[in-house]
């Protein structure tokens, strides 16, 4: 038989998995040049809603910025560099992953450079960033791929970058 304390585990293991396994649906935004696809957490209210844009850099070409913003009833619009409290974080990263995932295995071997950051004093972001980073890594780009972490202390944020690794046949 089950302690409390087990059964309590196992139903909260069960609720993140539900999660992860169950994105929001999503849509492709039509609102600008770069690929911009948004989701609502809740389809009763459109005035909450979350966007993951995929900028190619205007600078570098060959870098794919990757942006989540979040925008509340008042319209203002918040990077996704820390924790919004609304809504539950393992569904709205499981939307995150599938929508990059499916853009990466698309369009990865276009980039020699993806990116993307979370707030560095928000430790609980930063460690999902962590596993999109090593889920993007591991399932998506593979060996040709390389993950650096960083801190940048002038943004007070933690910087994940892909750089695709060339061999001699690539040239």
């Amino acid at each position: 038989m089950k302690s409390k304390d087990q059964q309590l585990l196992e139903e909260a293991y069960e609720t993140v998995l539900e999660s992860l396994n169950n994105p929001y649906p999503y849509e492709l935004s039509t609102a600008g040049a770069d690929d911009a696809y948004i989701f609502y957490p809740n389809p009763d209210n459109k005035d909450i809603f979350y966007s993951v844009t995929l900028l190619e850099d205007i600078t570098y070409s060959d870098l794919l910025r990757i942006v989540f913003t979040y925008t509340d009833k008042s319209k203002k619009i918040r990077r996704m560099t820390d924790m919004t409290g609304t809504g539950d974080a393992f569904r709205v990263m499981a939307t995150v992953a599938k929508i990059v995932t499916e853009h990466l295995r698309k369009y990865a071997e276009s980039y020699s450079y993806i990116d993307f950051e979370a707030k560095s004093s928000d430790h609980g972001r930063v460690a999902l960033y962590k596993r999109l980073a090593q889920k993007l890594k591991n399932e998506v780009l593979g060996p040709k791929w390389k993950l650096e972490t960083s801190n940048d202390e002038k943004e007070k944020s933690v910087r994940f970058l892909f750089k695709r690794v060339f061999s001699r046949e690539d040239y």
